[in-house]
């Protein structure tokens, strides 16, 4: 319950929620300990009598509550650790505001909010019954109540989606039973709007709270921002397999209900759509599932019939397929027909993005198709489609990717990395040490600096690349001139180079080296041959693009 406490050591006089697990109790002014059975116990909150718990959350503790005219409702305070935390403050008033715009018979009522000195709280329609949780652990569940169980539950579910809100968190034990039965949704605490900006920015600011992890779905669990109505489909899918199979859980490679208990096999196909990874390919929203368990219901009752005292008793079991083989039958023939056309609209729809040069959102529709499809030829077709949208992406992308040349290595290569280009990197082909001049978009040699030489009047404005060639380049070009027409000459007429040699040798070449004129010979040939071909194979590899 609630206390009414006085510090002894400040004199502050403040109201604390008595814990259900016993602990220290401190000050929230001067931080002395406080005795934990001491103060008087709150029987107020605003204009409503409490009366017991009923139960504690994550958040706050829930009270069994008396209103002026006598009514009995349920009171939720935000417990002493939700007050210390901002983000729980935001999450119950996003709760309270929530809850107070849904009004439906299937969603637990807000009656009434408010706050005191202490606490926030707000008070709903208190439901007296049992959970869903409970009837699952009591004993297995008819089909028939199943489907009233999940109608009820879409129903609201459907409710708050066209209210532009997901609940997230949908779980049995969020799912509660009046004395009459009617099915009530509960706990909206993690419930997040549709439409994006900041509410969806704050809500989800924290890995803190983002669900109950077995029924969470694959989406929610790598982005709870990006998820919709798709999301409580698939939890709705978790809860009525719990139902189906009184109490397994889908986990893993999971067998279809009726593996497990003998129910109607139109149940493995509906909890394999709800439970499918991609959110394309589960049911629309909760509208069509309602439509689909009423048509069942029907095929349920129709097979049963109305009850005929005249009729004999050996007239029931008839030879060959039996009534309920062929309703299923056509059952199932009438939701194959309907996915097939899902299917034939998501292929055109990702035909159009296609030509409309959208590959980005044609490639996700292609994947959803291919994955229901079993057809040899289609399959190839929509991996045909596939490829090309991947290729689109690519080009597009590598269109944005600016080229450079090395000045070492003289060849072209792309800039692939994120960012802008640094400053100082290595050539990725020849390792050299580059930098990089952001302003005139050029590369060269680190160390190396640029000057820009301004055109000179009397020579009819030549580059001044050409103007600042070093004395070095002329004499490097002319050697490697001289090497090259030695080599010819060696080629075309090797007695002139021998007696050139020759020449050399018998007029102090010999005397230098200590050679004769053949061994001058050979060790010319062989450097004059090594720098040609040396130059040879670098103008290869520049010209090659390799």
């Amino acid at each position: 319950m609630i206390r009414q406490i006085t510090c002894r050591s400040c004199g502050l006089n403040f109201e604390m929620l008595e814990q259900i697990a016993s602990g220290k109790l401190f000050c929230p002014n001067c931080a002395c300990e406080i005795e934990e059975q001491g103060g008087e116990q709150v029987e107020t909150i605003g204009d409503y009598r409490l009366d017991k718990l009923l139960g504690q959350g994550g958040m706050g503790q829930v009270y069994s509550a008396v209103a002026p005219d006598g009514k009995r409702y349920a009171l939720k305070v935000m417990i002493q650790e939700s007050l210390e935390s901002p983000e729980l403050i935001e999450r119950f008033d996003r709760e309270m505001a929530i809850m107070a715009g849904l009004d439906h018979d299937n969603i637990v009522k807000v009656i009434d909010t408010g706050a005191t000195s202490s606490f926030k709280f707000y008070v709903m329609e208190l439901v007296e019954g049992t959970t869903l949780r409970q009837m699952i652990r009591g004993g297995a569940l008819s089909e028939d109540r199943i489907i009233d169980i999940a109608i009820g539950m879409l129903r609201g579910l459907g409710y708050a989606h066209a209210h532009g809100i997901v609940h997230r968190d949908i779980k049995p034990e969020n799912i509660l039973f009046d004395r009459q039965g009617v099915v009530k949704v509960t706990d909206f605490g993690l419930a997040r709007k549709f439409a994006a900006g900041s509410d969806q920015q704050s809500l989800t600011a924290t890995n803190a709270f983002m669900g109950t992890e077995n029924y969470m779905s694959p989406e929610q669990k790598v982005n709870p921002k990006a998820v919709t109505h798709k999301t409580d489909l698939y939890a709705a899918g978790v809860v009525f397999y719990e139902m189906l199979t009184g109490g397994l859980l889908p986990m893993g490679i999971f067998q279809p209900p009726s593996y497990y208990k003998p129910v109607h096999q139109y149940w493995d196909t509906l909890t394999f759509r709800m439970l499918d990874i991609n959110p394309d390919m589960r049911p629309d929203n909760c509208e069509a599932i309602i439509a689909e368990l009423e048509r069942f219901r029907e095929h349920r009752s129709s097979l049963a019939g109305p009850p005929d005292s005249h009729k004999p008793a050996a007239s029931v079991r008839q030879p060959g397929v039996s009534q309920e083989d062929k309703a299923f039958e056509r059952f199932v023939e009438e939701e194959n027909d309907r996915i097939r056309a899902r299917l034939q609209d998501m292929l055109e729809e990702a035909t159009e993005k296609y030509h409309a040069h959208d590959y980005q959102a044609a490639l996700p529709l292609f994947e959803a198709s291919l994955s229901v499809v079993l057809d040899p030829d289609e399959r190839a077709s929509i991996l045909e489609w596939m490829r090309l949208c991947r290729e689109r992406i690519r080009e597009a992308k590598m269109a944005d990717v600016p080229s450079l040349l090395c000045p070492c290595c003289r060849k072209p290569f792309r800039w692939s990395s994120p960012g802008p280009i640094p400053d100082e990197f290595d050539c990725p082909l020849c390792r050299c040490a580059l930098a990089y001049d952001a302003l005139r978009k050029q590369l060269h040699r680190r160390g190396e600096t640029l000057k820009k030489t301004p055109p000179s009047s009397d020579n009819g404005g030549e580059p001044a690349r050409t103007q600042g060639m070093k004395l070095s380049d002329f004499a490097y070009q002319a050697a490697l001139l001289l090497l090259v027409s030695i080599a010819l000459i060696d080629w075309s007429y090797p007695e002139l180079f021998e007696g050139v040699v020759t020449w050399c040798c018998k007029y102090g070449l010999t005397g230098l080296t200590g050679l004769s004129a053949g061994q001058v010979i050979i060790v010319a040939r062989f450097l004059v041959h090594l720098v040609v071909l040396v130059v040879v194979v670098r103008l290869a590899y520049i010209l090659s693009g390799f």
